[in-house]
């Protein structure tokens, strides 16, 4: 997939074009991009109150988080696991279920992740975990998200 270079609008498929069909920019040929800018963050959603903010957090809807990201032209990958907490020593006793939902946002833009990511922000407030990222795609997902929580 190719981008426009002024606007960031999605070029078409055909090699041969010259101009953006939106804005007219002239098109250099393009070399095909395989860097993709990674962010990932998680959050625990533990239903009635965050770990960080101890006040209720709205749930985290995938469908919202691909809405968003499909108003970016980028990927949204969300997955939630679920656990519960047994208390050591009381049988029986059982500490409600919590989610931990890890997002991942991926882009060849990092404009685009990035003002995706701060609209995921926005919505759900700051993530609970960011996690440390060693490759060149992540080292670049990771830096925005710092940018973003600065």
């Amino acid at each position: 997939m190719a981008f426009c270079p002024k606007c960031g609008m999605q070029l078409p498929e055909d090699k041969d074009a010259r101009f953006c069909p939106n804005c007219g920019a002239l098109l250099v040929p393009q070399v095909v991009q395989d860097k993709v800018i990674i962010a990932e963050f998680y959050y625990w959603d533990y239903g009635e109150f965050s770990r960080t903010s101890m006040k209720p957090r709205l749930e985290i809807k995938i469908e919202e988080l691909e809405k968003i990201a499909r108003e970016f032209n980028v990927k949204v990958e969300a997955k939630k696991t679920a656990a519960s907490y047994f208390t050591p020593g009381r049988i029986g006793y059982r500490l409600p279920s919590y989610h931990r939902v890890e997002i991942q946002v991926s882009g060849e833009r990092p404009d685009a992740v990035k003002i995706c990511v701060s609209r995921i922000f926005q919505l759900y407030g700051r993530p609970d975990e960011v996690p440390a990222a060693f490759l060149g795609g992540k080292k670049a997902g990771k830096k925005i998200i710092d940018e973003l929580l600065r």
